[in-house]
């Protein structure tokens, strides 16, 4: 009887440190699993963000609520953007303050480092001075590597443009709010505006990019004046669906080499597949407005699916 006691205790014994065993031989395991899988989200987002280069940045209230309510509320985030632009290594190329979103236009090789420090900072004195403690801004933040001196211009305009094309006003020197007024130094009314010497003050723009391109306000006020006319004509030539040029018009479709030809002699980067998704979109829309390629070509080329493209011109104005 003691015997069988004793074997038994041995055995349970037994079985109590091989269950210890597979149990941290478990943990182990999923620990090792688990470090695995945060390492490879982590390098799944530093891969899928650029973090140099000429960037449009772009950040948007949470649930597009309105951010900014009043001027001191803009001179603050516009006083944190140069802050984080000096601790980041990053130059600020143009700027817009919308009532629910901002664009900028970036040079930087430390792009969510400025962005983190930015946005939470601007978060922490935004909940401090309204007695709030929500989230603030719409997360992730957006933005767009721009390849090319051309889309980095065209990027730089977009920004100055925006009260424009969000019906605010016909001119941008009617809306303050924009880097515009920083380029060049020729109005007389600003001398006497408050407003713009807070601006002024509070961030500083590096306009050589742009001033290389416009000699004076007037080449620049030409330059947005054609952008915007460009914008226009190409949101009406795609709701209508017409068809820009005639070279491709004498066949009912399109070669697929010739679109691929089309598109490289477009392009001033070698590989198109490396375009963020909104300018991908934007090239999609100008290819098949100047080819009129099919639906089933552009799925093709782009490696996207024939609905995602089908989508992009049905969500158009």
């Amino acid at each position: 009887m003691k015997l069988s006691v004793c074997l038994f205790a041995i055995y349970a014994n037994f079985e109590l440190l091989r269950e210890r065993r597979e149990m941290e031989g478990f943990e182990k395991k999923s620990a090792n699993s688990s470090q695995k899988n945060i390492n490879k989200n982590i390098w799944k987002h530093q891969r899928s963000r650029l973090q140099a280069g000429y960037i449009h940045f772009c950040v948007r209230g949470n649930c597009r609520k309105v951010i900014f309510l009043d001027s001191d509320d803009k001179i603050e985030f516009l006083k944190r953007c140069n802050k984080a632009s000096e601790l980041y290594d990053t130059k600020i190329e143009a700027f817009v303050i919308m009532d629910n979103h901002v664009h900028l236009q970036l040079i930087t090789s430390q792009l969510t480092n400025f962005a983190t420090w930015l946005l939470r900072g601007y978060s922490f004195w935004y909940n401090r001075k309204y007695s709030l403690s929500d989230k603030l801004f719409r997360t992730p933040f957006m933005s767009y590597c721009k390849f090319s001196d051309e889309w980095r211009l065209r990027s730089i305009l977009y920004i100055i443009e925006n009260p424009i094309k969000a019906g605010i006003c016909t001119h941008p020197n009617d809306y303050i709010w924009s880097s515009y007024h920083n380029i060049f130094n020729d109005k007389i009314h600003r001398e006497n505006n408050t407003i713009y010497k807070r601006i002024n003050e509070s961030l500083k723009i590096d306009n050589s990019f742009i001033i290389e391109h416009f000699k004076n306000i007037d080449e620049l006020d030409a330059g947005i004046e054609k952008f915007t006319k460009t914008r226009k004509d190409l949101e009406n030539s795609v709701l209508k669906d017409r068809r820009t040029n005639t070279s491709f018009n004498s066949r009912v479709r399109v070669a697929t080499h010739e679109v691929i030809e089309f598109i490289n002699k477009s392009m001033d980067i070698r590989d198109f597949h490396t375009l963020n998704k909104n300018d991908q979109k934007e090239l999609i829309i100008k290819v098949r407005l100047n080819t009129g390629a099919s639906y089933s070509q552009l799925s093709m080329i782009f490696n996207e699916s024939y609905e995602y493209i089908r989508r992009i011109f049905r969500q158009l104005p």
